[in-house]
């Protein structure tokens, strides 16, 4: 019928067919036939509610969470409790808790983290990270002026 030989110069894989003793109709089966092999997926993705999040993990250990944020459970709990009484960040619509958002501006504050690998941690979007993370901010600042004088 046909003859395939496989060449691998690049890392690419390539067929070399010898088109002559082909027909039509074996030309389409061998397309359709690589193209379902090019749409099958090596593995099933897992879904991000299936992992668990590294941030889960730091609120189980102490020593896990000192080393993400720098900051003992008590201080952070104290933080986030003047950040409701004296700032508003809390938001109604939002999706995110006070807590998370702390804890999101300590990450990318303590290990010099980018937004994305941040995404990656808290599984929210890049634009919800950086509202979270500018939010914490600006009550900071005002933190700053209130305390310092």
């Amino acid at each position: 019928m046909f003859s395939t030989t496989r060449a691998n110069a690049t890392r690419k894989t390539s067929y070399l067919i010898n088109i002559s003793s082909i027909d039509t109709d074996d030309l389409i089966l061998i397309a359709a036939t690589l193209r379902a092999r090019r749409r099958q997926p090596t593995q099933p993705p897992k879904p991000y509610a299936i992992t668990r999040r590294p941030i889960d993990e730091w609120l189980d250990s102490p020593t896990l969470l000192f080393n993400a944020t720098g900051l003992q459970l008590s201080t952070i709990q104290r933080l986030c409790a003047w950040l409701r009484e004296y700032a508003n960040i809390e938001n109604a619509r939002s999706k995110i808790t006070l807590e998370e958002k702390v804890l999101l501006f300590l990450h990318i504050c303590r290990k010099g983290a980018g937004y994305r690998e941040t995404q990656v941690a808290f599984n929210h979007l890049i634009y919800t990270i950086s509202k979270s993370f500018h939010a914490v901010l600006r009550a900071l600042v005002q933190l700053h002026q209130e305390v310092v004088q």
